[in-house]
């Protein structure tokens, strides 16, 4: 990743990736956007001598609006659903109304033409996102994508990403309970030429 990449990270959670990204190239321009204040704001203090991180505490959604967010505990497990895919492992300590907006709207309202990296890791919503994106991905305005797909949608993200000519490169963070998959990171590279 170089000084010129531009990396959009949908559901930063505790920062993670960010510091993965940070390891590699500390002057990488990272969009950082969680809907979950406690985790945003521990991600600012964790990242606050980084002047190239643009903290977003929103929810990127298939429309603009205001979306209920489940808080639970973890808070990195907090999401749009009142159900888990992991409940066994957490519980809801509450709801806040959060602000959302396509990711669209949000290339608009930051000035965004073209991004190097899109990660979307957003707690069972992920392929909705990555359904509503077309136009940005038609047009060549991500070239690449890390996705989480879980159980549920891992067919579904496959078949969307084979007709939006996306390309596949590969998996990481495959994680199995009782033997059972769970989810899983895949990374893909857009080949549209763009208009």
């Amino acid at each position: 990743i170089s000084s010129e990449a531009i990396v959009v990270d949908v559901g930063s959670n505790l920062g993670t990736y960010i510091k993965n990204i940070e390891n590699i190239n500390q002057n990488t321009k990272i969009y950082s956007i969680e809907p979950n204040l406690q985790l945003m704001n521990y991600q600012k203090n964790r990242f606050k001598k980084n002047k190239n991180i643009i903290f977003s505490n929103l929810a990127i959604d298939s429309k603009d609006g205001i979306r209920k967010l489940y808080i639970r505990n973890p808070a990195s497990h907090s999401s749009f659903f009142k159900t888990h895919q992991d409940e066994q492992f957490n519980k809801i300590v509450g709801t806040v109304d959060v602000q959302a907006c396509t990711l669209e709207q949000y290339f608009i309202d930051q000035n965004i033409n073209k991004i190097t990296l899109l990660k979307i890791d957003i707690e069972g919503h992920d392929y909705e996102v990555l359904s509503s994106i077309k136009y940005l991905l038609v047009n060549s305005k991500i070239d690449f994508i890390k996705i989480e797909a879980n159980q549920k949608y891992l067919q579904k993200i496959m078949k969307l990403a084979f007709e939006s000519n996306l390309e596949f490169i590969g998996i990481s963070n495959s994680f199995y309970y009782k033997n059972d998959f769970v989810f899983m990171d895949i990374y893909f590279e857009n080949k549209n030429s763009g208009k």
